[in-house]
């Protein structure tokens, strides 16, 4: 029947079916027809029959023509045909193919392999209206149907009714034994594939080799599967050695598994986090570690236990190969999983000992090895990283927790750690000022009984004593230290006697200040700054005694250390020289100080002394043109009234009294409230007397309201009292007294020395805005003893208040005024950074080079001048000399610049497609700098992108992560984390099968 159709077929191409239809008979359509039906034309079939109208007066034919119809259009499925079927039944409900047609048409679909039609159509049939003959059929094909549609416990009781059946018995038993495989039930798989025909068994092979693994079966997987594996190709040859490999690796001979895992091509070309684990394993059993990363680092996902014991293996194998960091990264990771406790236990002890090896990027050591003692109370390893922490928090600066955890722990309590962490806080309160607490700490490391920090806790004990102005306390120290055999050489002990010196000059006990400060010049480098201030104070000490002519020597070998800044040394050389009768060589000396120091704060003194040394000298002409310099030049110099005064005085003697009494007259019109205008008024007196103008000075002195002598021993009185509190360091009675005097005397004489000691309160206490103003008051006054202090501590106060235009101001004047050195030096590091600050780019960079050129730099401005170059270089694109900066700062003492500067590398380097250089640079960053959060959140992105571009995705995720844990707060960090999370789950996705995109990378720990 079927050999028929090809006939059929040339049959149709030769003629059409209209005409064919219209010129045959009934009964040769009819015959013709069902034969097109049976040869499956089914679309010229139902063609015909919509247009044959012939046989309709015959019901029998109709009716075998409508069902012919039906089934056509069943058969393609074309639109509505199922409800033609249901109306045929309705009109011909004794049709007896009508119970069959269910069955032909799911038979129909089976044949055409269109199984889930089929099963469809299967579904209408009944088994009783099924014909006996047709019932295997029926089991076999709706079993199959079942089967295909992947519905494999449906599928079983059909097939299970024909496993005897001659016909479909090897069919059944091996797409039984194919079910009970995927049903996992190995057994009954393996018993049914035996009873499959021969020609069925090369299929079952693979099977049965994955069936003897998965039930644990290895060694006859192993010996089965190297069967087939020999003869296999493509696909079947891959899966083959998965599971070769894997049965080798099961039984833990991993040199034997390796071949047979790599050749193993995935599914679709992708692994998955098992396959990555199986091989990356193997590979760190044959000790090749660079191989076992590459496959663990490709491994991601969430806490299972896979995942840890390969993040830990991971670990493993990057401290083999030296990669700390990296081991870092895969410790923590697996430490954070709690899958498996002894592996999360041996991480965590191998993460804390690393984060104190090389620092940690994301959380402070000392945070990571407490985590550990927490967990971990009565660990083996317990004492030693308790001992780790305390070096950590040592090392971190965190002393004062080190402190308290070695007084709480019986294991480590050790009297020496405990006065070197009391010694180290109190330096950590004495840089910030806090000098009290810096005291108790100090005397807390003298009371433990250790001997390294005794004489650095005496000689800093000393310094918070004296920033206290308590210097009998500082002198009783300092002679403690002295005492001391601990501190016999270092800078501290080379500086102890200048300091002692220092105290003992504050409280006037000069003969031992003496002592003091000649053994600090026997020791002390030519080159210390301190040489010249040493020498300064000996010259003065020999002045308090009277001893002139030592003094003389001592301010001539000062002048000779640094003759332009000896203003000081010359006057008080000048002043020995009056008090040892050698007034020419006064006068001399203070007229070459006046040549040579213009401007000076004790330019006013010096005028002064000269035109009373001149005078005396009887030299009145010259002696009147210097008072006259100092009423003209120094307009606010305290010294000016009483210039005023001994001018009169002089004119009067020299019978000039006209004139005298205009002068005396000029000073108690300018300073009616001055303590000198009682004193003007009785030689004003006396001078109206001696010249017959009594009726005219009555007059004078009627309008003018002269104070007393009192008043003036008063106001000196109240200034003295203040004085006295303010060194003393009482600070608050001080304040007092401040404000009294300045309430009382408004225009006091002395009230350049009471602003200036209100500032120097307010700036104690922080009070910016109040210090400036008084600070302002005092150097607006024009150059005087105060004026380039006040300079110094203003620029702090505008500085801290953010005025920075008129902090530029402030240390434009200060570097054009400042009589020391240092302060100038200051002004101009300063005023660098103020320009930068005020984007006045150009003048900052001039003003750091300039300053690198000094060869006596302050090491600090250095570092300030390096940074200020990289920053304003970086904007003005002088690539050069921010490249010279940046390796210049990478040995900076600040650890804000140098992390900067090993980011800066970092980057360049990134450019420059050194990845791995790269990212030790900032594995530097996190060693040494932790602290530095912001710069260690940027440099792990670079870190980040670093990795990816290496192909170890496992760090680039992991630190991705970690980086969105850490900065979930700073924008300008995790947005960018954002973007590469993205960048790295696509990248490993295209390889790993168990890698899914996530939508919300930040959630994925």
């Amino acid at each position: 029947m079927f050999k028929q159709q090809p006939i059929f077929a040339i049959f149709l191409l030769c003629s059409g079916v209209l005409g064919w239809s219209q010129q045959n008979s009934s009964y040769d359509f009819e015959t013709q027809l069902m034969g097109r039906y049976l040869a499956q034309d089914f679309g010229i079939a139902n063609i015909a029959l919509e247009g044959r109208t012939d046989f309709a007066d015959r019901s029998s034919a109709q009716e075998h023509f409508a069902l012919l119809e039906t089934k056509a259009k069943l058969r393609l499925n074309q639109s509505g045909s199922e409800k033609l079927l249901q109306q045929f039944q309705i009109n011909y409900p004794l049709n007896p193919q009508v119970d069959r047609v269910n069955f032909d048409l799911a038979n129909y679909y089976f044949d055409q392999q269109k199984y889930s039609y089929a099963l469809k159509w299967y579904g209408k049939v009944k088994a009783a209206d099924v014909p006996k003959r047709d019932i295997p059929k029926y089991n076999f094909n709706k079993g199959y149907t079942y089967f295909a549609t992947k519905k494999y416990k449906a599928a079983k009781p059909y097939l299970e009714r024909v496993v005897d059946h001659p016909t479909y018995e090897s069919d059944a038993h091996y797409y039984l034994g194919h079910i009970a495989y995927q049903l996992d039930d190995f057994e009954s798989a393996t018993s049914a594939f035996g009873k499959s025909n021969k020609k069925k068994q090369g299929d079952v092979a693979y099977f049965q080799v994955d069936m003897n693994f998965r039930l644990g079966r290895f060694q006859e997987a192993i010996r089965l599967g190297e069967q087939q594996y020999r003869n296999a190709k493509g696909n079947d040859k891959s899966q083959l050695s998965k599971i070769i490999g894997e049965s080798y690796f099961n039984l833990q001979e991993y040199t034997k598994a390796l071949p047979y895992l790599e050749a193993y091509e995935g599914k679709r070309k992708r692994w998955t986090n098992e396959d990555f684990y199986q091989l990356g394993y193997a590979y760190f059993q044959a000790q090749d570690y660079e191989k076992a990363i590459g496959q663990f680092n490709k491994i991601l996902g969430k806490n299972t236990a896979l995942i840890q014991h390969a993040y830990y293996h991971l670990g493993l194998c990057y401290l083999k190969t030296d990669k700390k960091t990296e081991a870092l990264n895969a410790f923590r990771s697996a430490s954070q999983k709690s899958s498996d406790a002894a592996i999360q236990r041996a991480a965590m002890l191998n993460y804390a000992r690393l984060s104190y090896a090389i620092g940690n990027p994301y959380e402070a050591p000392p945070k990571v090895l407490q985590h550990f003692l927490e967990k971990y109370p009565k660990d083996p390893a317990t004492e030693e990283i308790e001992a780790l922490l305390v070096d950590s928090l040592t090392s971190s600066g965190n002393f004062e927790a080190a402190y308290t955890l070695l007084q709480n722990s019986g294991n480590l309590k050790e009297e020496n750690t405990l006065q070197k962490l009391a010694f180290l806080i109190g330096v950590e309160k004495y840089s910030t000022a806090k000098y009290s607490q810096a005291n108790e700490y100090f005397e807390a490391a003298l009371k433990h009984k250790g001997e390294a920090f005794v004489f650095l806790s005496q000689y800093w004990n000393g310094h918070a004593y004296y920033e206290q102005r308590q210097y009998a306390k500082a002198q009783k120290a300092w002679e403690a230290a002295q005492k001391s055999t601990a501190g016999t050489a270092g800078e501290e002990a080379q500086e102890l006697p200048y300091h002692l010196g220092y105290a003992r000059f504050k409280l006037k006990a000069y003969e031992e200040a003496l002592t003091a400060f000649e053994s600090f010049l026997k020791t002390v480098a030519p080159a210390d700054s301190k040489r010249r201030d040493a020498q300064l104070r000996l010259a003065d000490s020999h002045y308090a005694l009277r001893a002139f002519w030592p003094a003389l020597e001592a301010y001539n070998s000062a002048i000779a250390m640094a003759p332009k800044r000896s203003s000081y040394a010359y006057y008080q050389k000048a002043m020995s020289y009056g008090f040892v009768d050698r007034k020419a060589q006064k006068i001399s000396t203070l007229k070459r100080l006046l040549e040579q120091y213009p401007k000076v704060p004790l330019r006013d003194d010096a005028i002064f002394e000269l035109a009373n040394t001149l005078a005396a000298e009887d030299q009145p002409e010259e002696a009147l043109q210097t008072f006259d310099l100092l009423i003209s030049e120094q307009t606010q110099s305290p010294y000016r009234t009483r210039a005023y005064l001994a001018k009169a005085l002089l004119l009067y003697n020299r019978d000039q009294a006209k004139e005298a009494l205009l002068t005396l007259r000029a000073l108690v019109d300018q300073y009616p409230k001055d303590v000198v205008v009682a004193e003007a008024v009785r030689l004003a007196k006396e001078i109206a007397v001696d010249i017959g103008e009594v009726n005219q000075f009555t007059l004078w002195v009627r309008s003018l309201e002269v104070p007393t002598m009192s008043d003036a021993e008063l106001e000196k009185t109240a200034f003295q009292a203040l004085d006295k509190t303010f060194q003393e360091g009482k600070s608050k009675a001080a304040q007092k007294s401040i404000l009294e005097y300045l309430a009382q005397y408004p225009e006091g004489i002395y009230r350049r020395n009471v602003v200036f000691y209100q500032g120097e309160l307010y700036f104690e206490s922080d009070n910016w805005k109040d210090a400036l103003i008084a600070y302002r008051e005092v150097y607006e006054a024009g150059i005087n003893e105060f004026s380039e202090k006040s300079l110094v501590r203003a620029s702090v106060c505008a500085r801290s208040l953010g005025q920075t235009k008129e902090l530029i101001q402030i240390l434009e004047r200060l570097e054009q005024e400042a009589d020391f050195e240092e302060n100038k030096q200051y002004a101009a590091v300063n005023l660098m950074q103020a320009y930068a600050s005020d984007q006045q780019f150009e003048q900052a960079f001039d003003k750091a080079q300039a300053l690198l050129k000094d060869p006596n730099l302050d090491p600090q401005i250095y570092w300030d001048a390096q940074q200020l170059i990289a920053e304003a270089g970086t904007v003005l694109g002088k690539a050069q000399a921010v490249e010279q900066a940046y390796a210049r700062l990478v040995d900076a003492p600040s650890a804000q610049r140098a992390a900067k500067a090993l980011l800066w590398q970092a980057k360049q380097l990134r450019t420059q497609k050194q990845f791995e250089d790269s990212n030790a640079k900032i594995a530097l960053i996190a060693q040494k700098y932790a602290s530095e959060s912001l710069i260690g959140g940027q440099a792990l992105l670079v870190m980040a992108q670093n990795f990816l571009d290496l192909g170890d995705a496992f760090q680039a995720d992991f630190i991705v992560k970690s980086v969105l844990e850490n900065y979930a707060s700073t924008p300008e960090i995790s947005d960018r984390a954002l973007e590469l999370q993205v960048q790295v789950t696509q990248r490993l996705g295209e390889e790993n099968a168990s890698v899914e995109s996530l939508e919300n990378p930040s959630n994925e720990n």
